[in-house]
């Protein structure tokens, strides 16, 4: 057995030789592809951790946007709510009113050139101004409350949808240049693909990559020539966005009617008989509001009209008719816009299709509903806090010596808001009618930037149901 081996001694440590190095050569190798796996594994980890938070933020940011976009549009609303219901006229009429009697200018009519006769001034009593004020103050709160939910609700709906989509394009862009560079690695020999392994490794090939994508880019991205010059496909997409956001002139122009006419009606059937120096308890007058916005639910969110059985709900947010559509893009689009929409309309059709399916639903029925509650009781609290407030003033000046300031400020309102103590929580019906009328200005409507974080949108906006809709729509992929 020595012989033998001794006779082979070169043979076998040659050949030991040979498979130590084998086995360290197989093992190296094998765990720099292990490692390169596990790496790999954990860059994909990684980069879905990534997605999801950019997922994430970027909902946040859309939240954040479609909150300052209402923001911005509520001195629209205040003035188109003025234009129908102006309760500061009907104020200084009041002021001014002597003898117990006042002129009140009948609404113009859009015709210019109207006979004097056709605008004769119809003479007011001081009551029918009161009873007037009530009426209308009462009118524009409760048309405030649903033009405003409605507004956030269809500003988050727009916001989240185009969101969503512009997420998917990405991601289709993304899927479509890996999708090429597999066919690429495909098509490559065996040569070829060591040479572009080394290259990658140097990090040559990535920047020759990025400058064939940036040049396919900048040379085929959906030009097209007509007779308004050359639009670019980013232009076109840009266009029916705007088309599609300019949906919401619809809603502060003309779809706040459908409220505006059930309300009215409601108000002067729960109001008209009651006198300005009657009694009211602050219950009582949150029990009549809350019926009128029962009887406009039940009439709005009813599932279809008596005539062309479409959702009343859908001609508040969306044009009733096709020549209305039109007429609503011609206001709210710029001519430029407009132009380019006649050429290329197809996304926007595609987006307003999504919007329609999202205010068929029913979910929009019940998020609307919610946020209507919810400004209920913000507006009542407010109103009970308002009365109270000019309750203890009221107290507190009588017999005491005021400043000049004070004195100019209770002359101002002197002609308003005398005679308007309350007993415990009963207040006169003109007391609740001013505290309505300065909810409206100071706390709905109000045009300040330090009204923004304790406004009526701020408080709706946390409104669970509605956060509930808008992540179901940007996670509808």
């Amino acid at each position: 057995m020595a012989s033998l081996i001794q006779r082979h001694r070169k043979k076998l440590l040659i050949t030991s030789a040979v498979t130590v190095l084998t086995f360290i050569t197989t093992t190296g190798v094998g765990m720099y592809f292990v490692k390169r796996w596990l790496n790999q594994q954990g860059l994909k980890i990684q980069q879905k951790k990534f997605v999801k938070e950019q997922i994430k933020r970027k909902f946040q940011q859309t939240q954040q946007d479609a909150l300052y976009t209402v923001y911005e549009l509520i001195p629209v609303v205040g003035l188109v709510l003025n234009n129908k219901l102006d309760l500061d006229e009907l104020v200084h009429r009041l002021k001014n009113s002597k003898n117990n009697t006042a002129t009140l200018d009948e609404p113009d009519s859009n015709n210019d050139g109207q006979d004097e006769q056709e605008a004769k001034e119809k003479k007011m009593t001081k009551t029918e101004l009161w009873n007037e004020l009530k009426l209308q103050s009462i009118t524009k709160l409760c048309c405030a409350i649903y033009t405003l939910s409605s507004l956030l609700l269809l500003t988050k709906i727009q916001l989240n949808i185009l969101s969503r989509r512009e997420y998917v394009l990405n991601n289709l862009k993304e899927e479509k240049l890996k999708a090429q560079e597999e066919a690429r690695y495909k098509n490559q020999g065996v040569l070829e693909w060591i040479g572009s392994w080394v290259f990658s490794t140097c990090g040559l090939d990535n920047q020759n990559e990025k400058e064939n994508n940036d040049l396919n880019d900048k040379d085929g991205n959906g030009v097209r020539d007509s007779q308004y010059g050359e639009i670019t496909e980013e232009e076109i997409n840009y266009c029916n966005e705007q088309a599609f956001l300019s949906l919401s002139w619809w809603l502060l122009n003309k779809g706040y009617l459908v409220y505006y006419k059930i309300i009215e009606e409601e108000v002067r059937s729960k109001f008209q008989d009651l006198q300005p120096n009657g009694l009211l308890s602050i219950e009582d007058f949150s029990l009549k509001i809350s019926q009128i916005l029962f009887k406009t639910n039940e009439s709005i969110l009813s599932s279809a009209t008596k005539d062309d059985k479409k959702p009343l709900l859908l001609s508040v947010f969306y044009p009733d008719t096709k020549d209305s559509e039109k007429y609503t893009l011609q206001q709210a689009l710029d001519p430029q816009v407009s132009n380019v929409l006649s050429i290329n309309d197809s996304e926007y059709h595609v987006l307003v299709d999504e919007l329609q399916k999202c205010l068929n639903s029913t979910v929009l029925a019940i998020v609307l509903e919610n946020l209507i509650n919810e400004s209920y009781k913000y507006c009542m609290n407010q109103i009970d806090t308002k009365c109270r407030r000019k309750n203890k003033k009221s107290k507190s000046t009588d017999g005491a010596k005021t400043s000049e300031a004070s004195q100019e400020e209770l002359g101002e309102q002197n002609a308003v808001e005398q005679d308007l103590e309350p007993s415990f929580d009963v207040y006169k019906i003109a007391l609740l009618t001013i505290s309505c009328k300065d909810v409206i200005q100071q706390d709905l409507l109000a045009n300040t930037d330090t009204n923004i974080n304790s406004s009526l949108i701020s408080i709706i906006d946390n409104v669970p149901e509605l956060d509930d809709l808008c992540a179901t729509i940007y996670s509808n992929i």
